[in-house]
């Protein structure tokens, strides 16, 4: 039976797997891995399907830098207030505040991690995309045995 491909629900799957692996986003949405390599190997014949992840992977990298950002402001806003207003004779105090600037040098080093894994996923849209190669030469047309058209399997995540 075929199936008309949801490009909604799997630019979801293709994005949420770039961020929380292949295993978890496979059992959260209860497809199989080889659904997940098919799905992305959709992607470098499909450009309807490729702009949806371009879509998706874009919305979730402004939302979450957008939050990681903002609490990082406010955690570097306190470590600045608390360290002028400390008693710099107190032990336990200038241990804490240290602490709190490695915690924020630690975010800082992340943050530019994350922005190096961002532009690499960014070559998604369209460009060298060895990391969304399914393993086999396949047709990616047939996912768990059902052959898939433009439109989709309809299953929401396992929450």
């Amino acid at each position: 039976m075929a199936s008309r491909l949801d490009y909604e629900r799997v630019a979801s799957i293709i994005v949420e797997a770039i961020y929380n692996g292949d295993a978890d986003t496979c059992k959260r949405w209860d497809i199989s891995q080889r659904s997940l390599q098919r799905y992305r190997k959709l992607t470098d014949t499909n450009d309807a399907l490729s702009g949806f992840v371009a879509l998706k992977l874009e919305a979730y990298q402004d939302d979450w830098i957008g939050d990681v950002a903002s609490a990082i402001r406010a955690g570097a806003d306190f470590v600045k207030r608390a360290s002028k207003e400390a008693d710099a004779s107190d032990a336990e105090t200038i241990k804490a505040v240290g602490e709190a600037l490695k915690v924020l040098t630690d975010a800082h080093t992340t943050a530019r991690i994350v922005n190096e894994r961002i532009r690499q996923t960014q070559q998604i849209a369209g460009q060298d995309r060895p990391e969304l190669a399914a393993s086999s030469g396949d047709d990616p047309s047939v996912i768990d045995g059902e052959v898939i058209e433009d439109g989709a399997e309809q299953t929401e995540p396992n929450t």
